[in-house]
């Protein structure tokens, strides 16, 4: 089969970025499904871990956002068969999806929205995982209630930002405040169902006073903190939580929460498969409730552009696109051409 991998660290703009390779179709381990992608989307975490490649890694597949078909269904798998079209984010401690066919362990599969193409699907995985255990289990959000609280999203017009406004607006009763800095991106957010936009790119505080608010109960940063800190800080109610996902470029001065008594959380997708993997069907179970809710037409796709097939090229084509720093919704691509 063939894929595309890394094999050095280079900007996306460079000759060589992806190599296309061929290798052997593998074969699935006990709890495992063979996947044949028709379907991928990009997110920064694909460009991270391109810049942070070492070449005594060896060649590296990257891609955590994949929809397809499966080939075939390991020994002790109980919930799929061929056939079956699905979704998921899987690990970053396995291969990713810039290829013909995957190995992902069934227990953080689900099937795919019957309402959605691949690629449709293939915008969500990551991004309603991630959103969802910041929502309900970092940030312990309960739903349906708390309808006088606030929470405000940092980067409210990304991949991250699209799902979790719907989210939030599906579920809970929060008052949902997104920023974004760009006329099309702040009209994204409010199409989402964000109630307020502020822009990110001016302090936050005044911004809150003008909609009636001195502070918000919650904040989801969906961006690198450093810039923002002392705006979050000042945002924040007493008592309130934070939830960062982005890696702090430099270290965050804690003391500014201690009179609050506020709480700190990081949220990272792959720590359940990796570090609790018998907990790692909680991923194929919040995937469940995604797909039911998309075809309930409770929540949409956030594919907002297609680059068409995998390809060296539109491989480097989309991570260049991410690492602007302006883009919408997600960037997908189908699978492997003929």
């Amino acid at each position: 089969m063939r894929g595309f991998a890394i094999t050095q660290s280079l900007p996306a703009d460079a000759s060589g970025c992806f190599v296309e390779v061929n290798l052997s179709t593998p074969c699935p381990g006990p709890m495992d499904l063979l996947v044949r992608i028709k379907g991928i989307s990009i997110n920064p975490v694909d460009i991270k871990r391109r810049r942070l490649y070492t070449p005594d890694q060896g060649p590296r597949f990257l891609g955590w956002d994949a929809a397809g078909v499966v080939e075939q269904v390991g020994s002790e798998v109980k919930d799929f068969r061929e056939g079956d079209d699905v979704f998921y984010a899987g690990s970053l401690d396995r291969e990713g999806s810039y290829v013909e066919c995957q190995l992902v362990d069934s227990r953080l599969v689900a099937h795919k929205p019957a309402s959605l193409d691949f690629e449709e699907a293939a915008a969500l995985p990551l991004t309603s995982i991630t959103a969802w255990e910041s929502i309900f289990e970092r940030l312990q959000i309960t739903r349906g209630t708390e309808e006088n609280a606030a929470i405000l999203l940092l980067g409210g017009a990304g991949g991250m930002g699209s799902i979790a406004i719907q989210l939030l607006r599906r579920l809970t009763g929060l008052t949902i405040i997104a920023t974004a800095s760009r006329e099309e991106s702040t009209r994204w957010c409010l199409e989402l169902g964000a109630h307020h936009v502020i822009n990110h790119a001016l302090p936050l505080p005044p911004q809150l006073r003008k909609l009636g608010m001195d502070q918000v109960k919650y904040i989801l940063c969906l961006s690198e903190p450093v810039a923002h800190w002392h705006n979050i800080c000042e945002s924040l109610a007493p008592l309130g939580r934070i939830c960062v996902l982005s890696d702090a470029g430099a270290p965050l001065d804690m003391n500014l929460l201690k009179w609050k008594s506020a709480t700190f959380v990081w949220q990272f997708m792959s720590t359940l498969p990796m570090y609790a993997s018998e907990r790692m069907g909680e991923h194929g179970a919040i995937l469940k409730k995604i797909t039911r809710m998309t075809d309930q037409g409770l929540l949409r796709t956030t594919k907002l552009q297609s680059l068409g097939p995998m390809s060296v090229d539109s491989l480097a084509r989309g991570h260049r696109f991410i690492e602007t720093g302006h883009t919408i919704g997600k960037i997908t691509l189908g699978g492997v051409s003929a």
